[in-house]
């Protein structure tokens, strides 16, 4: 699976962000050789009816995605022998994901935003068990983040 980031500019109306084919080999004539498929954004001050079509999925991966460049903050403390520092930026990536529109969502959403919560949680405790090695805590914080970004 291969996700896609994109940085969307500020604007009105809509914009028409993303098309694209998937081609795929088949030896079964039903299921074809591939579709299309377009992705815009529609822009809208109206928070009704943000709140009326919200989109779980894209928010839990646009708030897991959050997360973790909170962790790389904390990772850059780290490098500058601000552990305290470190601590708290984790501290603070876990409320905001926990405290994410989509925690509350069944199913594989809640779940993401669950298990990211559970890793942030980790991370501040490895940060703690390793206060005399904080590049062993670094690395496997780092590693771990990494796994969750290309995985978002």
């Amino acid at each position: 699976m291969k996700i896609v980031e994109l940085q969307i500019p500020e604007g009105t109306g809509s914009l028409a962000v993303a098309r694209g084919s998937l081609r795929f080999d088949s030896d079964d004539p039903a299921l074809g050789r591939g579709s299309s498929f377009a992705a815009k954004a529609t822009y809208t001050k109206d928070t009704a009816v943000i709140e009326k079509n919200p989109d779980w999925d894209a928010q839990a991966k646009a708030d897991v995605a959050v997360s973790t460049r909170k962790v790389e903050g904390a990772l850059k403390a780290l490098d500058e022998g601000r552990e305290d520092d470190a601590s708290r930026e984790l501290k603070e990536a876990r409320a905001y994901i926990l405290n994410s529109p989509a925690a509350s969502q069944s199913g594989a959403v809640g779940q993401a935003i669950q298990e990211q919560g559970e890793k942030l949680e980790r991370y501040s405790d490895t940060l703690k068990e390793n206060k005399d090695d904080t590049k062993k805590a670094k690395k496997s914080i780092q590693y771990d983040n990494y796994r969750t970004q290309k995985n978002k």
